[in-house]
């Protein structure tokens, strides 16, 4: 097996994908690893102990990134179900209004008719 330690931890920042992973999450596993293995460094016979651990470390992140991914699926599901809603809503706020335009109109018409009534009775 390759010593997995040799990449370092630039090799892992390659990996994240800004799109489905939170970037505080990502630099807290990165930190994490560089630590782990600066105190695995400390003893010359843990190679396998830091393979191990830096593997455990990338497992993690790997579970981090799925949950990630699931939620933001969950999200732009509500997202396109709210969508969907407000532009119903906003038809119904439309045809609302042009049937609030038409009887205003209707009472003006109705309202200006009167007032011819009235000026023609007047003047007879």
């Amino acid at each position: 097996m390759a010593n997995i330690s040799s990449y370092g931890s630039d090799a892992l920042a390659e990996v994240h994908n800004p799109d489905n992973v939170d970037n505080n999450m990502i630099n807290q596993g990165l930190q994490y690893v560089t630590e782990s293995q600066q105190t695995a460094g400390q003893n010359s016979n843990s190679s396998a102990q830091q393979d191990a651990l830096i593997l455990s470390v990338i497992k993690q992140l790997k579970i981090q990134v799925i949950n990630c991914t699931k939620i933001n699926l969950d999200n732009k599901s509500v997202n396109d179900s709210l969508t969907a809603k407000l532009e119903i809503y906003k038809e119904q706020v439309k045809v609302l209004k042009e049937g609030q335009n038409v009887d205003l109109k209707s009472k003006d018409n109705v309202s200006d008719s009167c007032e011819q009534s009235v000026e023609i009775d007047r003047l007879k």
